[in-house]
């Protein structure tokens, strides 16, 4: 298995570590392609037409947005490729500091705090390694980008699919404020795209309520309960019970 290491902090004490990497990655962060990071296929950042007679889900005063391309992560990459460009597995460390992570994460705050086993043996040790664990490579890559203040390769506009990754990695961290300037601006530039599958719409009714999209939120909901045919419960994203239990109940999800 190769390994990479990317140093968003060169005097870092924290080494987040994600196995079994299922994206190639070039050796330099600053060498990934714009379009890969931001999860739009064949290398392109320019959106298909927006289809017709389809519904909004976004505010329609907002103008000259860009508009979403669906990421497909089933497509076979081995098919036809040179030995080189072949997928290999790969081992991420990536170099980061614990200032950051703390500031900008409660969820790290707790981890790291004296008490705790890493806390306490960061203290001992002055660095510590972290095994990042269930999350894709490239949307937590743009997370810990941000939160380092790295951000001139963080991309400006991102596929709904690596949106929605961002927000259950951005929930789980709690690191709203964070983010808060780039998850708003992939939100406007993808909101006029109009929801056309209840897969869209279990991506926006997350999304929104991660980043207190209350208009999207209540959007997304009502597509939802007008095409559901089982209940919420199977919806693919950590949303609270509390919310999950309106579902059945109400016409239309009430903002939390």
């Amino acid at each position: 298995m190769d390994e990479v290491i990317y140093t968003l902090d060169p005097e870092g004490d924290i080494f987040l570590v994600l196995d079994n990497v299922t994206e190639n990655l070039p050796g330099s962060l600053w060498d990934i392609e714009d379009s890969t990071l931001a999860g739009f296929p064949n290398s392109s950042m320019h959106p298909e037409p927006l289809p017709e007679h389809t519904e909004d889900i976004g505010n329609s005063e907002e103008e000259n947005r860009a508009v979403e391309v669906d990421y497909r992560e089933d497509t076979d990459q081995s098919v036809n490729l040179p030995k080189d460009r072949q997928h290999v597995e790969q081992h991420l460390r990536i170099r980061a500091s614990s200032k950051h992570l703390t500031l900008a994460c409660p969820q790290f705050k707790r981890t790291l705090q004296p008490g705790f086993q890493e806390g306490n043996e960061l203290k001992s040790k002055g660095y510590l390694e972290i095994p990042v664990q269930d999350w894709p490579a490239l949307p937590f890559l743009i997370v810990a980008m941000i939160i380092h203040g790295r951000t001139r390769t963080v991309p400006r506009k991102v596929s709904l699919e690596r949106l929605a990754e961002i927000a259950v990695i951005v929930d789980y961290y709690e690191c709203y404020e964070a983010v808060e300037i780039f998850s708003d601006m992939w939100i406007n530039t993808l909101a006029e795209r109009p929801m056309e599958s209840v897969s869209d719409a279990e991506k926006w009714l997350f999304i929104s309520w991660a980043f207190q999209q209350d208009t999207i939120f209540e959007s997304s909901s009502k597509y939802l309960q007008l095409r559901y045919t089982t209940n919420m419960a199977t919806i693919p994203y950590p949303i609270p019970s509390s919310v999950r239990g309106q579902f059945t109940s109400m016409p239309t999800l009430l903002f939390p």
